[in-house]
């Protein structure tokens, strides 16, 4: 049976909201639910408080080997068996791992809700762990990091988080390393498993064509009978800051242009000032042409097709990072743009043509953000992790109006530390190349 203290919440009073209902049960499990009868199609996501974030020093890859490792076989299906019966009945299901949390979505039609609670369960509480999936799993990944690592992209990143989360879980890729998936077994598998796959360390969204009352008596029944079980002790260490401004250059003959990446730590998610920050972040760089960034980088000089910023909020911790590609030849002309941006930025701040903007957008964008149901379900899902507030909906288009320039300028003055942060450059680049004065290049 589920807590008598359910509760209706309806997002206060806005243009935008929607209802949803809130439900705990008696083992700890939430369910978030949205009762929308305009298609006849659910939107499902199962979010595991488990993301890469906790895995073990030296087993960094563990928390995405766990997920995926879910659907290779359960006590009653093969994994092609698992796959079968969701494709036919037309259903998409996949999963994904994050810093944070990992996570289950799948789309289905409102007929087949028994069948896809059933095989949900079935992932979650009954896997059977084949040593030998296991084993091809970590090699797909292997593959997968390989082939990564050919990619600009995901080197600058890696290289990026790398040094400026260290020496925290944020410092690792989620896929983690080549070293160390290699090194993991169904062993540490079935360890992270039974530590963190617990009903109270889980939560549903559901979006979608059902009634409320049949949902959740299926939920009840298919869930609620599974324990509770204790949650490991978990203490996010102390991040090491930057201290002045440092620079790597990865040199990759074969990369035509520099790929750059630069920003220091940040707000984290959920902080007070986030919504002012994010106002920020469009007027600096987050708005493609209309941002400051865009215009000086792009427009008026046309150095890069596409240049921006943003607030990179994790649960712990956050970052700034500005992001570009360039021409060789452009590099340090753009680097110096970017980093001469943010100092007047900070130091100036902004004006009140950029804010009226900055708020046009966001009170026109905002509720495009949601109008799926597969919107909605990722909307609640940030929002209950993260526990932003159960009002965040109703009450965003009234934060942004009453935004005033000087908390825009009060936040970049607060969050903005251009004397202090981490240039990367990947590219056919050397340190002679780059004529940047104040950087300490780092190997």
């Amino acid at each position: 049976m589920r807590k008598i203290s359910f509760v209706f919440l309806l997002l206060l009073s806005s243009l935008f909201a929607f209802p949803f209902q809130k439900d705990t049960l008696e083992n700890g499990m939430v369910l978030l639910a949205v009762e929308d009868h305009k298609l006849p199609i659910l939107e499902i996501r199962v979010v595991i408080r488990a993301g890469s974030l906790f895995d073990p020093k030296g087993k960094e890859g563990l928390a995405n080997l766990t997920i995926k490792s879910l659907f290779r076989g359960t006590k009653t299906r093969s994994a092609s068996e698992i796959y079968e019966a969701i494709e036919a009945v037309g259903a998409r299901i996949g999963e994904w791992t994050g810093y944070d949390y990992s996570q289950i979505s799948v789309s289905l039609l409102n007929k087949d809700l028994d069948l896809i609670l059933e095989i949900i369960s079935d992932l979650l509480f009954n896997p059977s762990f084949p040593d030998t999936e296991i084993k091809k799993l970590i090699s797909e990944i292997i593959a997968g990091i390989l082939r990564d690592e050919g990619e600009p992209d995901y080197l600058l990143s890696r290289e990026f988080y790398q040094i400026l989360f260290s020496p925290t879980p944020y410092a690792h890729p989620v896929e983690g390393m080549k070293e160390t998936v290699a090194r993991l077994t169904r062993e540490d598998v079935l360890d992270f498993y039974h530590k963190y796959y617990l009903p109270n360390n889980i939560f549903l969204v559901v979006v979608g064509d059902f009634q409320r009352e049949d949902l959740m008596a299926k939920i009840e029944d298919i869930f609620g009978r599974v324990p509770k079980g204790k949650l490991p002790e978990f203490s996010f260490p102390a991040i090491n800051p930057l201290s002045g401004r440092k620079a790597k250059i990865i040199t990759k003959e074969d990369v035509n242009q520099s790929y750059i990446m630069l920003g220091h730590l940040g707000i984290k998610e959920g902080e007070k000032d986030m919504i002012p920050a994010r106002v920020l972040n469009f007027i600096l760089g987050g708005g493609a042409l209309t941002s400051r960034l865009g215009k000086e980088i792009r427009e008026k000089r046309g150095l890069a097709y596409d240049v921006g910023s943003y607030f990179d909020r994790r649960l712990y911790s956050g970052a700034f990072v500005c992001e570009m590609q360039t021409e060789i030849k452009n590099t340090t002309e753009a680097i110096r743009i970017i980093l001469n941006e943010i100092n007047r930025i900070k130091n100036e701040g902004a004006n009140l043509e950029e804010l009226n903007r900055a708020k046009r957008f966001y009170t026109g964008n905002f509720p495009l953000t949601f109008d799926s149901y597969a919107e909605k379900a990722s909307l609640l899902t940030w929002m209950e992790f993260y526990q932003i507030g159960d009002n965040y909906i109703g009450e965003f288009p009234k934060r942004i109006e009453e935004l005033t320039l000087e908390k825009i300028n009060e936040t970049a003055k607060r969050y903005l530390d251009p004397d202090n942060l981490f240039l990367v450059i990947v590219g056919n680049i050397s340190e002679k190349d780059l004529a940047l004065e104040g950087f300490e290049i780092i190997k």
